[in-house]
């Protein structure tokens, strides 16, 4: 069965509701709330959280739960209408959406979400809450199913908590005819999965059709463009050579580019890579998202931003009652609301840090507050003292083979029933994957960190089930790339001195010595997987040879010429052009590929 309720107002001022192919007739709409009433209450849900005027917020909010009833009647007063909601919402299941269509923005501008059952609750504060959307319709728009091939994976829980921002987004691109928007905020507050949810949104509902995401988080380089560029050919299908090219393919396609983490890029690409954004956005239907870390300045007049902020209250609950779901049973009872809303208030109700704590609770509340206090005092990063507040208590299960467990026995050798992470894992190893740009595959991490094997399979799983670190599987090929969360490596990284990112950035480098190496010589007998693994690990590959160059390496000129034609591969000219001068002006002779 279905998990989308879709309302169809019409100009005729008629409500369809429709449902699992099912729909209701035809019925007379009329609008709920006077003008006033919807003044009063758009201000109380703009500026609640800030406004000193005690009284007024007090009158506005006396009104929601009758304001929500009236908003239910006039969408499910018909007998049919009403039995299709009651089958929608009988499905107790995530991911549940009530799609509002209309041609009408006054009936858009509606406060929607609050609305609410008259026999339960408001749908956002349902166990398994009811988001909702709102789109213009018209009748040549038709709600598409989601596109998921060009976008990354969203965390387990999905789309969760920002419903008003991402109308926000919504309305900006399709009733403001804003061609730029910005999402902004610190690390961990949901930026991405925000972006991408607003991308699927609006293909499904028909405002473009291509979705070309462009991922900055680990950029190394200066060739930004030439990355967006790379990633809107393949997306487009379509050779992008020149600013003719581009033109008649953004002209011919409504695309919407997201340019994800921007905050990574140098200054200098970055000018540049906004104001060819900018230029792209006036190509017939184009749109660009752009999501970084700190607000940027007004591109020109068809751009806005948003910057996010930690999650309401409410929506701080929902969102760790829907992690505790993936918790096994606990012994520990289920704290209470004040004890979790103190909890959160510690990491300022950051969206990342909410669901670790979450992840945490099979512990008692009151130590873990206790002890986030303590790493708190420690430093002043939420992120590391979080994390380490989660994998002090990380245990699973020690999987033993009925052979060893009878052959311990026989010799009296006690075996643990769980596995727990070191204080040698947490204080020494973990760090060092900070050395690593965004990710890696599993052999160079290995290599590199030195990692004893039982601890790394033990700290990967805890990593993987906040969703810290994520296993993209490539076509033929066995070992995953396993991608970090942006914020974790610049985070881990710092924890070390100079002196120790000095000795790891020796061994890093010799280890995509030979990687580098291998794909070089490698390319020609396998050339589309060759060239699917170092496009992959391509940030890695560029980091280790430019930190190599500032240690002044011997070895550099060999192995930038094996980079240099993956660099004329991925059509990324002006980075072997960047990387070939930074040669010359630390005095590097050019090297032949067999080192001549």
């Amino acid at each position: 069965m279905s998990l989308e309720l879709n309302i169809e107002l019409t100009e005729e001022n008629q409500v369809i509701v429709h449902f699992d192919r099912q729909q209701s007739m035809p019925f007379d709409f009329k609008m709920p709330l006077n003008d006033e009433v919807r003044m009063e209450i758009n201000w109380y849900l703009e500026y609640h959280a800030t406004s000193s005027e005690l009284e007024r917020k007090q009158a506005c909010a006396a009104q929601l739960p009758q304001i929500g009833e009236r908003l239910f009647q006039a969408v499910f007063s018909d007998e049919k209408a009403l039995e299709l909601f009651r089958q929608f919402k009988s499905q107790e299941e995530k991911g549940r959406l009530l799609i509002i269509r209309t041609p009408q923005s006054a009936i858009l501008s509606l406060p929607w979400e609050l609305l609410s059952d008259p026999e339960a609750t408001y749908f956002c504060h349902d166990t398994f809450p009811i988001a909702i959307r709102r789109t213009h319709f018209t009748m040549d728009r038709v709600v598409r199913k989601s596109l998921t091939k060009e976008l990354p994976r969203l965390q387990n829980v999905g789309f969760f908590g920002r419903s008003e921002e991402l109308w926000q987004i919504e309305r900006a691109f399709v009733q403001d005819e804003i061609r730029c928007f910005t999402i902004s905020g610190v690390g961990g507050q949901g930026k991405t999965s925000l972006a991408i949810e607003a991308a699927q949104w609006l293909y499904r509902i028909g405002v473009i059709e291509k979705i070309c995401f462009v991922d900055y988080a680990a950029f190394v380089g200066v060739d930004a463009i030439g990355l967006a560029l790379r990633t809107l050919t393949e997306v487009l299908g379509k050779p992008l050579n020149d600013e003719n090219a581009i033109s008649e393919a953004l002209q011919d396609i409504p695309t919407l580019l997201i340019l994800d983490n921007v905050e990574r890029i140098p200054l200098e690409p970055l000018r540049e890579l906004l104001d060819a954004a900018v230029k792209w956005s006036e190509i017939g239907e184009c749109r660009i998202l752009l999501t970084r870390q700190t607000a940027d300045d007004e591109l020109n007049n068809l751009h806005q931003s948003l910057t996010l902020s930690g999650l309401d209250e409410e929506n701080a609950l929902a969102y760790c009652l829907h992690w505790l779901v993936l918790l096994p049973r606990s012994e520990v009872e289920m704290p209470k609301r004040d004890a979790l809303l103190d909890l959160f208030q510690k990491v300022a109700f950051n969206p990342l840090l909410i669901r670790i704590l979450s992840m945490s609770l099979n512990r008692n509340t009151t130590e873990l507050g206790k002890r986030l206090e303590e790493l708190l005092a420690e430093t002043p990063v939420p992120l590391w003292a979080t994390l380490n507040l989660y994998l002090e208590g990380w245990e699973v299960e020690n999987k033993i083979n009925p052979l060893f467990v009878w052959l311990a026995r026989l010799v009296k050798f006690q075996i643990p029933d769980k596995l727990s992470l070191e204080l040698e894992t947490l204080d020494f190893f973990l760090p060092i994957l900070g050395v690593f740009q965004g990710g890696a595959f599993e052999p160079e991490i290995l290599a590199v960190t030195k990692f004893p094997k039982k601890q790394w399979k033990l700290l990967l799983s805890a990593l993987q089930h906040v969703g810290l670190i994520q296993a993209e599987d490539l076509p033929d090929f066995i070992i995953p790339y396993l991608k970090f969360h942006p914020t974790l490596a610049q985070t881990l990284w710092a924890r070390l001195s100079l002196e120790e990112q000095e000795r790891i950035h020796g061994i890093y480098q010799w280890r995509y010595v030979e990687l580098i190496s291998y794909l070089f010589f490698e390319e020609g007998k396998n050339t589309v997987l060759i060239h699917a693994l170092a496009k992959q690990d391509l940030f890695n590959i560029l980091h280790s040879i430019y930190t190599a160059i500032d240690a002044n390496e011997k070895w550099v000129p060999k192995v930038a010429n094996y980079i240099d034609l993956f660099l004329n591969v991925f059509g990324l000219k002006r980075e072997s052009v960047a990387m070939n001068q930074r040669l010359e002006d630390a005095g590097y002779k050019k090297s032949g590929a067999n080192g001549e």
